[in-house]
C-alpha cells in the first residue's frame, strides 16, 4: 500500500548556491506553474500586495537569492522602506507575510486534489518552502518486511483437523470390526447347523481352519459353501493353506 508524502526542498539562506542547483528545470518549471495558479484564485484574487509578496519571495528563492529575503531587504524593495529604517517599530513585512501564510493556508484547504508540488512559507521565515508530492512505503517492522521460516509444513493439519481424522479413523476401524463378529456369528451359526451332517474329525478341523482363516472371512465362507456341497455329492474336502475345507477321504 502507498500514500502520498510531502519532501521538503528548502532553499538556503546564506546567499546564492555555489554548488549544482537544488532544483531542476523542470522542477522550476512546476513552482512556476503553482505560483501562478495561486496568485490567479480566488483567495488571492483580493490582494495585491499578497500576490506582489509571494511572487517577490519565490523569484529571489528560485534564483538562489535567500540573502534577499530578510525583514529589512524585503521592505526596502517591496515597501520602499529606507535601508535603515526600524524593523521594530514598522512591522509591514511582518504583517504582509502573516497574511500571506493564511491565504495559502486557505488555498490548499480548498483544493480538491493535490498539486505536484505546494508552496510554503514558515513562521518567522520568509524564505518559501517546496513541498513535493511523491509515493511513499508505509513503515513496517522487521518482522513484517523478513518474516521469519517456518521449520512446520504450512500444509500441516490444525489440532481439530487431528481431531477428527483420528474420530473418522476410529468409527472406521470399529465399524469393520462389527461386521466381522457379525459375519463370524452368521458364519459359526451355519457351521453348528451343519454339524449334525459332518463327520466328527472334519468338524474339528473345519473348526480350527475358519478360525485361522478369520481375516480372509468371505473366502473362507465361499470354500465353506463349496465343500457343503462337494459332502452331499459325496466329495471330501480338505483343510488348505490360504482355503477351507474339509478332510479327504472316508467319513471317520
Amino acid at each position: 500500500m502507498s500514500h502520498n508524502a510531502l519532501v521538503c526542498v528548502r532553499m538556503p539562506e546564506t546567499g546564492p548556491s555555489e554548488g549544482p542547483d537544488v532544483l531542476s528545470d523542470e522542477q522550476i518549471q512546476l513552482v512556476r506553474n503553482e505560483l501562478e495558479a495561486i496568485v490567479s484564485s480566488s483567495t488571492f484574487l483580493g490582494s495585491k500586495r499578497g500576490q506582489e509578496f509571494l511572487r517577490l519571495i519565490v523569484d529571489h528563492a528560485l534564483a538562489g537569492r535567500t540573502d534577499y529575503l530578510r525583514e529589512r531587504m524585503i521592505g526596502v524593495e517591496m515597501f520602499r522602506r529606507k535601508l535603515d529604517y526600524d524593523t521594530s517599530n514598522d512591522a509591514v513585512v511582518r504583517v504582509r507575510a502573516n497574511e500571506v501564510r493564511r491565504r495559502l493556508r486557505q488555498y490548499y484547504s480548498e483544493l480538491k486534489s493535490r498539486p505536484p508540488v505546494r508552496l510554503e512559507l514558515p513562521a518567522g521565515s520568509y524564505v518559501p518552502k517546496f513541498l513535493w508530492e511523491q509515493p511513499e512505503t508505509v513503515a513496517r517492522s522487521p518482522e513484517e518486511l523478513n518474516p521469519p521460516i517456518s521449520t512446520q509444513d504450512s500444509t500441516a493439519a490444525t489440532p481439530a483437523q487431528t481431531g477428527k481424522k483420528r474420530l473418522l479413523g476410529d468409527w472406521r476401524v470399529l465399524t469393520g470390526l462389527g461386521v466381522v463378529a457379525a459375519l463370524t456369528v452368521i458364519a459359526i451359526a451355519q457351521y453348528v447347523t451343519g454339524l449334525r451332517r459332518l463327520p466328527s474329525p472334519g468338524n474339528i478341523r473345519t473348526y480350527i481352519c475358519l478360525a485361522s482363516h478369520l481375516p480372509h472371512l468371505n473366502i473362507a465362507l465361499q470354500e465353506y459353501e463349496k465343500d457343503t456341497a462337494r459332502n452331499r455329492t459325496g466329495v471330501g474336502g480338505g483343510c488348505r493353506r490360504g482355503r477351507v475345507g474339509f478332510p479327504r477321504g472316508e467319513p471317520g
